[in-house]
């Protein structure tokens, strides 16, 4: 399991960050918005999306630590 000691509201969190992902990402497809990144090569656009949310999963944690210290 991924969260052992995640709460509900965590896997809810999760699943429903995953879905927009992925959703939004295959629009994104579907619409020729990643024409550019696509002719780079398959490996290229998943990097960059890897990359992209890692990078945002560091920022939402640093923004969430500053919250929790300034209630």
């Amino acid at each position: 399991m991924l969260f052992r000691s995640g709460s509900a509201d965590d896997v809810t969190g999760l699943a429903v960050a995953g879905w927009a992902l992925v959703h939004g990402f295959a629009t994104l497809l579907l619409t020729n918005n990643l024409d550019e990144q696509v002719a780079l090569g398959e490996h290229n656009v998943a990097q960059t999306v890897i990359h992209g949310v890692a990078t945002l999963g560091r920022l939402a944690n640093r923004q969430l630590k500053r919250d929790a210290r300034h209630p």
